[in-house]
């Protein structure tokens, strides 16, 4: 995925490194640049990463032979329908919904400072000092200081504004009115922009330099250059897209709903060429999660395990309601989804390892260094850890 480097550190520790803004800097021909370092940043976008994977590969506390000693650590109440996604950045956590942004103390769930919105937050990013925020009612793409919440910036879009996708030097950009966008995370300015159709907005997924987009009731997935808007291929399929794709492995991962038919789609990111179909049983607005060859997806009824090469059905589970609002995660060799409650599953055989009873929600759960996160319309926002033998 550009702009990301893993390393193995001293240990065996698994850190994400993500390239932040540190400040101008002056050419040798009097031009201005951002100068790029590399800050540590454990969640930083919808899903995990860029190109929307879902998958925590650095996750080494929680774990299958674990998971099911989780306790409630604290409780932060809001009002704020969390339903914008759940950051985890250095000693903070972020979240948004129906009613802002807001920003916690890690440790206690304490509030660290709250920037209300009249509009519903779709998803939230961090880059460089900045937390970035799309709205729905207002058509825009603002920008805020991570550290005192302070409103930087602004863009208007011509639609409903999806989770942004970061990356080193671009925010990247869909609407609901068919608009696609690279901006620059420093001034808000567009890079480019292309306006194509569809009514899609749930958040592009970024692989190298290849942009892929929903084209939600339209039915069809869309793949544009990253670095100037070119179009690179259209693919239709059998149904709505209402949620993000996902790309892993040169593969793009996506769920549409039809009338008579609801799938999963494995697509060759080098043509948008149909891999593979999967049934599912009903509809769905979740993200797929792909890790060690297995997708992962929800619908109304059911959470699935999928062979990433096949789409050969491994299992899937059916909860006291289903997955179609949530999307599953997976770090560790356990999968989490949420939707009334709670969940983590075996990421191999399924096996239900542990629940806890939550309102409705709407957005991916987000797990770093042992500790399950969970926001819900209940304006609750939860922290899940392992207690300390």
């Amino acid at each position: 995925m550009r702009g990301y480097r893993r390393a193995l550190l001293a240990g065996g520790v698994c850190a994400v490194f993500l390239l932040d803004f540190v400040g101008p800097v002056t050419q040798a021909n009097g031009a201005t640049s951002q100068r790029l370092s590399l800050s540590p940043v454990s969640w930083s976008q919808n899903h995990f990463d860029a190109a929307h994977t879902g998958y925590n590969p650095c996750e080494t506390e929680l774990s299958v032979s674990n998971v099911a000693g989780l306790e409630l650590l604290w409780t932060a109440n809001k009002r704020v329908v969390f339903m914008g996604g759940i950051l985890v950045v250095g000693r903070r956590v972020y979240a948004g919904g129906a009613g802002g942004v807001v920003a916690f103390g890690r440790r206690t769930g304490r509030t660290i400072w709250a920037q209300p919105l009249s509009n519903s937050v779709q998803n939230i990013a961090y880059l460089g000092g900045r937390i970035f925020v799309g709205t729905v009612g207002d058509h825009t793409l603002h920008a805020f200081s991570a550290a005192t919440g302070r409103k930087l910036w602004s863009f208007r879009a011509n639609g409903s504004v999806g989770g942004p996708t970061v990356a080193p030097g671009a925010l990247y950009l869909e609407t609901n009115a068919g608009g696609r966008y690279a901006i620059d995370p420093t001034t808000g300015h567009p890079i480019w922009s292309k306006f194509t159709g569809g009514d899609g907005g749930h958040g592009p997924a970024l692989s190298g330099d290849t942009l892929v987009v929903g084209g939600g009731s339209v039915g069809n997935v869309q793949a544009y250059d990253a670095t100037d808007g070119s179009p690179l291929w259209t693919t239709p399929l059998d149904g709505e897209v209402l949620g993000s794709s996902a790309v892993a492995d040169d593969l793009v991962f996506v769920a549409t709903s039809g009338l008579s038919s609801h799938s999963l789609y494995a697509l060759r990111l080098s043509s948008g060429e149909v891999n593979w179909r999967a049934d599912l049983a009903g509809t769905s607005v979740s993200t797929p999660a792909v890790a060690n060859g297995i997708v992962y997806v929800g619908d109304e009824f059911f959470l699935y395990a999928f062979d990433e090469m096949t789409g050969a059905r491994l299992w899937r589970k059916q909860t006291r309601r289903g997955f179609g609002l949530s999307s599953p995660v997976v770090a560790n060799g356990v999968v989490y989804a949420a939707t009334k409650s709670a969940y983590a599953f075996d990421a191999v055989t399924g096996q239900p390892l542990w629940s806890s009873r939550t309102y409705i929600v709407n957005e991916a759960p987000t797990v770093v260094d042992g500790v399950l996160y969970v926001g819900d319309f209940n304006g609750d926002l939860r922290a899940y850890g392992v207690p300390s033998p």
